[in-house]
């Protein structure tokens, strides 16, 4: 009886672990869905994403990010490819250390709305990891404003950087009428 319970056991888990290998690129593809909408506060679509297993390392295909709503343009950005290295130690520590990330970019598209706000605006709130936005006025010890979860929080190194950049477009609607 003994035998006969640690056969199926050993099943189930091999079950498992085929399941998470065949679907790991599903996984992946919403993991970085996920953490970006809830993390950064940035919605992004993508064709593909591709988690490798005997090394440490994500391709995401055809990778497009969203202007925040009230834009006239709903695309802020395409990737061709976005590849990014990661060591694997460091995660457990609550640390993310990238060593190697390169962005293939074919086109980055600057919205100017008629109130001067920037579509890339998000973006510059994330690369500040810093005190939380209340009002418009930065006040220490407040708590991060929706969508920027705790990614202040966490540790990033990164030690190698590649980007390849197609087309720069920038829009401005702040003079009134089409830019």
């Amino acid at each position: 009886m003994y035998g006969q319970t640690k056969v199926i056991v050993l099943i189930v888990i091999v079950l498992a672990l085929m399941l998470v290998a065949i679907g790991r690129n599903s996984i992946m593809k919403w993991a970085v869905r996920t953490v970006a909408k809830n993390f950064m506060g940035i919605e992004l679509e993508m064709d593909s994403a591709r988690l490798g297993i005997m090394n440490t390392d994500v391709k995401l295909s055809d990778v497009v990010v969203m202007s925040p709503k009230g834009f006239e343009d709903k695309q802020m950005m395409k990737a061709s490819s976005i590849y990014v290295n990661y060591e694997f130690m460091p995660l457990i520590f609550k640390k993310v250390h990238l060593t190697d990330l390169r962005l293939d970019i074919s086109e980055i598209v600057v919205i100017k709305d008629p109130e001067g706000k920037m579509n890339t605006d998000a973006v510059k709130k994330i690369a500040k990891r810093g005190v939380a936005q209340e009002g418009g006025k930065g006040k220490p010890g407040g708590h991060p404003p929706a969508g920027q979860g705790k990614m202040k929080d966490v540790p990033l190194e990164i030690d190698r950087v590649t980007i390849s950049l197609g087309k720069v477009i920038f829009k401005d609607y702040s003079s009134g009428g089409r830019p």
